[in-house]
């Protein structure tokens, strides 16, 4: 393997893309993280072949980041090579019969209001979800008893191999928070079917799921969202960590939520990563010895 300053060399050469280091903690809704060392933003398919193909050959680990709104980048940052969808791949492309191609960096809370105000219904309930399109297809993200599979065609993806891939949802295994995508694969975009109904309530179903989002959820303050996964069985997270008498237990900058106890809040912008994993360890510790729960996290940790 050739030393860092050549391979970054090479890449430029054999691909003619850049990158950039970029903090963590600009990239990430929560706030935190050290630096990410060369994030990669392609615009085009055909960047993303490139510099697929120049890491692969290279042996070189990737990561691959959308909105970073699940994700906690760690104080001492990221060596591996980052890829994030550049703008070009921010589109809603209608196709007639309800059917729309949207690109994998669109925001997915935006794709909501655009779509619910055309009066095409079955995104009312991502309102409210921070995240890209692709990022939510990953963690088949969703709110108020609907999820994302729910209203996907088809995934079009490009595997580590470079190679385009387009998979009909109903050939995915799409369960609670993840969807059987290949490892290291990125989407690229989606097909996706709603249906065209009545306008205004459409909009109003979305207003009230937002409505309801603002009442329980701290959504103005950074936040990564829920950090653990419901317990089977056991109820909600959030209930298991209040029951543990962790409601609004802080360290450093960090805080669990009074609101919602399942969200660990970055209100002054001042936390770091390492006082947000404290508060998640101490939430597993206190369910597992005081309730006998596991509880497993939902945000991915770098």
């Amino acid at each position: 393997m050739h030393d860092v300053t050549e391979i970054e060399g090479e890449f430029g050469q054999a691909t003619g893309l850049g990158f950039k280091s970029i903090e963590g903690k600009r990239v990430t809704t929560l706030c935190v993280g050290g630096i990410l060392d060369r994030v990669i933003r392609p615009e085009t398919t055909g960047e993303i072949l490139k510099a697929m193909t120049f890491l692969s050959s290279n042996g070189i680990p990737y990561r691959v980041i959308g909105g970073g709104s699940n994700l906690i980048i760690r104080d001492e940052g990221v060596r591996d090579w980052v890829i994030m969808l550049g703008k070009g791949f921010r589109y809603i492309k209608p196709l007639g019969n309800g059917l729309f191609k949207v690109g994998g960096s669109t925001p997915l809370i935006n794709l909501s209001r655009e779509l619910s105000e055309g009066g095409f219904s079955g995104l009312e309930f991502a309102g409210g979800i921070p995240a890209t399109f692709g990022g939510a297809i990953r963690m088949n993200a969703g709110a108020h008893g609907s999820e994302i599979s729910s209203v996907i065609d088809s995934v079009d993806v490009i595997t580590p191999d470079s190679k385009l891939h387009t998979f009909p949802a109903k050939d995915l295994k799409w369960e609670y928070r993840k969807v059987n995508l290949p490892e290291g694969s990125i989407v690229l975009s989606a097909t996706i079917s709603l249906k065209e109904g009545d306008r205004d309530k459409i909009l109003a179903v979305r207003s009230r799921f937002l409505q309801i989002r603002k009442e329980n959820q701290p959504i103005t303050i950074p936040s990564c969202g829920s950090v653990f996964k419901n317990p089977s069985g056991r109820g909600s997270a959030a209930k298991v960590i209040e029951t543990c008498g962790l409601k609004g237990y802080s360290r450093g900058g960090a805080l669990i939520s009074k609101k919602h106890p399942n969200w660990i809040v970055n209100p002054y912008r001042k936390a770091t990563a390492r006082d947000v994993l404290f508060l998640i360890d101490l939430c597993k510790k206190k369910a597992k010895s005081s309730l006998s729960v596991e509880l497993e996290t939902e945000v991915s940790i770098w």
